[in-house]
């Protein structure tokens, strides 16, 4: 190809690149605008046990990074074998020395399903944008199908806090998912309960 010919080429595929490397980080925590309120940044997920036997004890750890302005709910959801054990809840947010407690801010069981809820919200803009949670479950049945999944959800500012995660339809959508084989017997199957009204036995009168 001649060098004027080449020289034109290049001049046109240099505009093009700038375009598409703009597009490509569209979603980036640090680019504010439209976009990023609808980017609810990315999850690391880490399960320390994935082989447990009835009764171990497993700790989670999740780390968010690029947290959009608005903050976000990072939800978990696993099976009746696993149970979350109460207080072992931390938080490391931005440039913080220690790892904090905190509270979940929800705890549902739906039929055979729990899920555990977090609220987190973006660190302070002169600090690192990434907020770290861990938690520990305990096996309580055997199970080999046993999982632990997250999912990151944006905050909806239009919508109170306390309405954001419903329990009754939890709208669970897994971005990720850790399995975890538990060994032991299974949780014992619940007895149906009886319905309608059973007919009282005689009661014999004495001297009858």
């Amino acid at each position: 190809m001649p060098a004027e010919s080449l020289e034109i080429l290049k001049r046109l595929l240099i505009p093009v690149a700038i375009g598409l490397t703009i597009a490509s980080c569209g979603g980036g925590g640090g680019g504010g605008g439209e976009a990023e309120s609808n980017y609810p940044g990315y999850v690391e997920f880490h399960v320390e046990r994935d082989s447990l036997d009835s009764g171990d004890l497993t700790d989670i750890t999740a780390t968010v990074l690029d947290i959009n302005r608005d903050g976000l709910f990072l939800k978990f959801h696993y099976p009746a074998s696993l149970a979350y054990r109460s207080g072992s809840a931390i938080m490391h947010s931005g440039d913080a020395e220690s790892w904090t407690t905190i509270t979940p801010f929800d705890a549902a069981t739906v039929g055979t399903d729990k899920y555990l809820v977090f609220r987190v919200s973006r660190p302070p803009e002169d600090e690192n944008n990434q907020v770290s949670i861990g938690f520990t479950l305990r096996a309580v049945s055997g199970d080999p199908s046993a999982y632990v999944e997250v999912e990151l959800d944006n905050n909806d500012p239009s919508i109170p806090d306390e309405l954001e995660f419903n329990d009754s339809y939890p709208q669970f959508s897994s971005d990720d998912r850790w399995n975890i084989s538990i060994s032991g017997p299974p949780a014992p199957t619940p007895t149906p309960v009886a319905t309608g009204s059973a007919t009282p036995a005689a009661t014999a009168t004495p001297g009858k």
